[in-house]
């Protein structure tokens, strides 16, 4: 069984990390790369608004934001955290900020395995061509990367079938793909993996049901890759089960 906090990648289409630079005399600068984000809060102020974003590594403020970003809106990022150029005591300042938006949805939790069929007979047909679980998760939301077979728009849904799988201890999530128009305008944020569509899954409905002690919840994901004689087919992601340690 693997852990979710030691194995980042699944079904590996890019490599985010984070890195520093140091010497003797300074404190560390760090670099961020594929991380994702959540808009916390956007306050006015005397000036520009000051937005706060939230990582898996803690809150940052983000003077180069606009006040155009909604509170709650999902950010695929790239910045730099320098320790020694920090201009407000107490509070982690980001620079050289990139990011684009994603969209994000809630996980889908049917009542009973009728309702959850009904749910594979939806809009949510197309083909996913792979599939990527990232590391870094903030608050209850799970960040998935995935690549389709043509450079349309594509909105997802991830749902819970109710009953277990054949052979299997633990639930399993499917995630489905359709085309649809986005209004996520997007930055110029640049990273290797350009044919690559980022996605957040808020797991909350999932937790509140499965992670009934500890801090820990098991689950398998799959991701549909086509059909075969009229039924669909699903592809399991590689280290099913998937452990989702909290810390």
């Amino acid at each position: 069984m693997k852990k979710f906090f030691l194995l980042p990648f699944l079904f590996a289409l890019t490599l985010g990390f984070i890195s520093c630079s140091d010497d003797d005399d300074k404190s560390p600068v760090w670099y961020f790369y594929d991380e994702p984000a959540i808009v916390k809060s956007v306050s006015a102020g005397t000036g520009s608004p000051e937005v706060i974003i939230q990582t898996a590594y803690g809150n940052f403020s983000v003077p180069e934001l606009s006040g155009s970003l909604a509170e709650g809106q999902c950010l695929w990022t790239a910045f730099t955290y320098d320790m020694n150029n920090q201009p407000s005591p107490g509070v982690m300042t980001a620079t050289a900020f990139r990011y684009k938006e994603i969209d994000s949805t809630k996980v889908l939790m049917p009542a009973d395995k009728p309702a959850f069929d009904t749910y594979l007979e939806d809009s949510y047909s197309d083909s996913i061509k792979a599939s990527v679980l990232y590391l870094s998760y903030v608050n209850k939301v799970l960040f998935f990367g995935f690549s389709m077979h043509d450079s349309k728009s594509y909105g997802y849904e991830l749902i819970c079938n109710p009953d277990l799988d054949e052979g299997s201890t633990y639930p399993t999530l499917y995630i489905r793909a359709r085309p649809f128009i986005s209004n996520i305008k997007y930055n110029s944020l640049q990273t290797d993996e350009k044919n690559t569509v980022h996605y957040g899954f808020d797991m909350t409905g999932f937790l509140d049901k499965y992670m009934t002690s500890g801090n820990s919840v098991t689950f398998n994901l799959k991701y549909k890759t086509g059909t075969k004689d009229g039924k669909d087919v699903y592809k399991s992601f590689k280290d099913n089960p998937i452990t989702w340690s909290f810390k």
